[in-house]
C-alpha cells in the first residue's frame, strides 16, 4: 500500500472488502484478517488515520498485534489513529466474540486508511446547491479549527469559485458562497439528463494541500405544485413513484446491490423512489443522482422524530439533487 501521486489527503483503500463470515456453534471467536504494506512517508504534523465503516456486529480492531478497541457503532465509521503502531508489512485484525453475535459478521462499507494533517479540522460540513435563472449558487458552511495559516478553496469542475484565510488559533464557523455559475442543470430522467458537478473543498498551505473533501453536485430547482405535481427547472413533471419499505432498504444498507431492486425494467415504469422508514442508504442516493431519480422520504405514522432528528437528516440529504422533501412530521 502507497501513498498515490503525493496527494496526501487521499484516501488509500485496503485491498479487498472482507465478507461475511458464517458462524458455526462451535466456534467462539471469528477473526478476519487483511496485511497490507505502507511505505510513503508522513510529514511531522500529519496522522495516518484507519476508518472502519458498517459492520455486522461490533469488532474489536487490532493493528500488528496492538489492540485499538472496539467499533464505536455498527452502522456509523469508526476512527482509529494508527501512526505510531504503522510499519512497512502490517497486519489489520477485526475480531468478533461469540457472545452476543449475529448469524453473520463482517465489514459491509469497506475498510480504508486516510493520511490527515493535524493543522486543521474541519468538521460539521453543511452544502447546498441552488438553481436559479439557469445560473447555479452553493453555500458550503463548517466548523473549522485552524493550528497554521491555511487557504481554504471551493472549486467547481477544478476552478476556484470562492476562498478564505484561517490563521493559527482560528475555531469558527466557516461559510463559504459563490453565485452566478454557469453550469449544466440536473434534470430527472424523464426530463433530460442528470448532470452533475465536482466540488472540492481543500485546504492548503503555501506547500501542499493537506485537507481535501469531494462532492459530486447537481444544481436543480423543484417545487411542489399540488395533486403530486413538481416543476423542475421550469418544466412540469408528475412523477410516477414506488415505495420502497424499510426491509428493502436494509438489504441495501447490508450490501446488496441496487440493481437487484431498481433493474431496467423497474426504470421504464418508474421516475421516482419513496423511501418508508428513517434510513436512507448513502448507496441509494448516489444511485439516484447518478441515473436520475427522483428520491423523497415518507416516514411511517408511528415514527415520530423530533426537530433536532429532522434537521440533521435533512441537512444530510439536501445536497442530493434527487432528494425532495417529502413527509417529515415532527
Amino acid at each position: 500500500m502507497t501513498d498515490e501521486g503525493g496527494a496526501r489527503q487521499s484516501t488509500i483503500t485496503v485491498p479487498g472488502k472482507i465478507p461475511f463470515a458464517g458462524l458455526g456453534q462451535e466456534a467462539t471467536q471469528i477473526d478476519l484478517c487483511r496485511n497490507f504494506n505502507w511505505v510513503a512517508q508522513l510529514h511531522e504534523d500529519e496522522s495516518l488515520v484507519l476508518y472502519v465503516d458498517r459492520t455486522l456486529g461490533g469488532p474489536r480492531v487490532l493493528i500488528n498485534g496492538e489492540s485499538l478497541g472496539h467499533v464505536s457503532s455498527p452502522w456509523g465509521t469508526s476512527r482509529f489513529e494508527i501512526s505510531r503502531l504503522v510499519r512497512t508489512s502490517n497486519k489489520l485484525v477485526l475480531t468478533w466474540d461469540r457472545q452476543g453475535l449475529e448469524e453473520e459478521v463482517g465489514v459491509i462499507g469497506g475498510i480504508w486508511l486516510a493520511v490527515e494533517s493535524r493543522l486543521i479540522e474541519i468538521e460539521e460540513v453543511d452544502l447546498q446547491t441552488q438553481l436559479e435563472d439557469s445560473l447555479g449558487a452553493v453555500n458550503v458552511s463548517f466548523d473549522c479549527e485552524a493550528r497554521g495559516d491555511i487557504a481554504l478553496s471551493l472549486l467547481l469542475d477544478g476552478r476556484t469559485i470562492a476562498q478564505h484565510r484561517a490563521v493559527a488559533g482560528d475555531v469558527r464557523g466557516v461559510t463559504m458562497t459563490a453565485d452566478s455559475l454557469e453550469i449544466d442543470p440536473w434534470m430527472p430522467r424523464s426530463l433530460g439528463l442528470p448532470t452533475r458537478h465536482e466540488l472540492t473543498l481543500q485546504a492548503r498551505t503555501p506547500q501542499r494541500v493537506v485537507w481535501e473533501r469531494r462532492w459530486e453536485v447537481g444544481f436543480r430547482a423543484i417545487v411542489g405544485v399540488g395533486d403530486a405535481a413538481y416543476r423542475c427547472n421550469g418544466r412540469s413533471l408528475k412523477p410516477k413513484w414506488d415505495t420502497i419499505d424499510a426491509t428493502r432498504l436494509e438489504r441495501i444498507a447490508l450490501g446488496e446491490a441496487i440493481t437487484t431492486l431498481v433493474d431496467q425494467a423497474w426504470l421504464e415504469r418508474f421516475d421516482g423512489i419513496i423511501v418508508s422508514g428513517v434510513l436512507v442508504p448513502e448507496e441509494l442516493l448516489a444511485f439516484c443522482d447518478r441515473v436520475g431519480l427522483l428520491l423523497r422520504r415518507e416516514l411511517p405514522p408511528e415514527t415520530r422524530m423530533n426537530a433536532r432528528s429532522t434537521t440533521a437528516l435533512r441537512a444530510r440529504h439536501r445536497w442530493h439533487p434527487c432528494w425532495v422533501e417529502g413527509d417529515e412530521t415532527t
